[in-house]
């Protein structure tokens, strides 16, 4: 399997002030780091070096030592021009590309292994990161809507494709007069679906002064680069996983020959009900203290006292969209729902799928994250002797920043 690099620093870098592929940072230039990271990589056979066209001499003796540099080359106008021009010095013989920045100087040989595994086996990869801010689209000035940031991320390089399908698309984008900002986007448009690998957040861009601070920084304070990126991931898991809460909820109801039995919100046809101050809905109840529980808050009896009359009679699903706003108010999104029925009777596989219905629409969530089993006691005690119904339910809320 043959892997090439094409290494981007045809920048002029008017956003930095100069040009920073050949800003000194430690002991090394800019470039080299990203140079010599790639380099050590068994699997990468050769680098093309991609810069402006005045510096092409002293990149070119900066890079010598470097053996696997084969190619540095003038860069063109745009970004896809550039790569293009590096792509072309690559043999025909090579599958796959690794295009990667020369502006993110801390690439780890984590990252590169891992994208390049990732692209043989997938047939592309593009490192990117998650994001922590709540994320809003924006017109004329205003906010139209919050994206779900579990879904949005951040792309970073190296980024690898197939040559030649690589090649074919800029080709097209030359013939459409298209621009692109990565080659990414460029697939994307050709019609390709690239697979993602999570990166770190020490890949970082220098873009202005103020990063190259920051990166200094990163040096002044002894980081051990080798083993950065792995600590970043881990601390990045760690404090995800810190934001992730369960909740657990039971409930217990008798059954009342002279009332309506409510399970789940759904009217179930059976010869008697459940006793209690509310429609003693236990199905609810037991989610409702679920839900209270994962999100810090007091128990349903604190919160619908049953000697307060407001609440006689109450539909449980009125309480539970109650309850919703609260733990939404709160920042958390539920995750998932999973809810025990432990009855005789009625057996509640028949109404399985419009309970889980109805219990995600009042709590505004996919059906997918709602999950219903029904249980017996095999005859034994309370439950066995059909006197009443028990409900439990796990949930699981991720507490959301800001």
């Amino acid at each position: 399997m043959s892997i090439w690099a094409v290494i981007v620093a045809a920048g002029k870098g008017e956003r930095f002030g100069s040009y920073k592929p050949l800003v000194k940072i430690g002991d090394k230039y800019m470039l080299e780091y990203s140079v010599e990271t790639i380099s050590k990589n068994s699997k990468i056979e050769g680098i093309v070096v991609v810069c402006l066209s005045n510096y092409i001499q002293t990149v070119r003796e900066l890079l010598k030592k470097y053996d696997l540099v084969k190619y540095v080359v003038p860069g063109g106008k745009l970004r896809q021009d550039s790569v293009r021009k590096g792509l072309l010095k690559v043999p025909e013989s090579v599958e796959f590309i690794l295009v990667h920045d020369a502006a993110r100087p801390f690439v780890s040989a984590d990252i590169i292994e891992r994208s390049i595994d990732a692209a043989i086996q997938n047939g592309s990869c593009v490192v990117c990161v998650g994001v922590n801010d709540t994320v809003k689209r924006v017109e004329d000035g205003f906010i139209k809507e919050t994206l779900d940031r579990d879904s949005i991320f951040l792309a970073q390089t190296p980024q690898i494709f197939r040559r030649k399908e690589l090649l074919e698309a800029f080709e097209n984008a030359a013939s459409k007069r298209l621009i692109f900002t990565d080659e990414s986007s460029l697939m994307e448009f050709y019609g390709i679906r690239p697979f993602v690998v999570l990166g770190d957040k020490s890949n970082i861009k220098v873009t202005y002064p103020n990063d190259l601070e920051l990166v200094k920084n990163f040096i002044n304070s002894n980081v051990d680069f080798k083993n950065l990126s792995e600590r970043v991931y881990e601390d990045e898991k760690i404090r995800r996983m810190q934001n992730y809460f369960i909740g657990i909820g039971e409930d217990i109801h008798p059954f009342d020959k002279e009332r309506p039995l409510y399970l789940g919100g759904v009217l179930i046809p059976f010869e008697k009900g459940l006793k209690g101050h509310s429609d003693a809905d236990v199905l609810l109840h037991a989610l409702i203290d679920a839900l209270l529980g994962a999100a810090g808050l007091d128990d349903i009896g604190t919160l619908f006292p049953d000697t307060d009359p407001k609440y006689h009679g109450i539909s449980s699903l009125t309480l539970l969209q109650k309850v919703s706003t609260l733990v939404y108010a709160r920042g958390f999104k539920i995750q998932n729902i999973d809810m025990i029925v432990f009855a005789e009777k009625p057996k509640i596989s028949p109404f399985k799928h419009e309970i889980i219905s109805v219990i995600s629409n009042a709590l505004n969530i996919d059906k997918i994250k709602v999950n219903l089993k029904g249980k017996t006691s095999e005859g034994l005690g309370f439950l066995g002797r059909e006197e009443g119904i028990l409900a439990k339910a796990v949930v699981l809320l991720k507490k959301e920043e800001n």
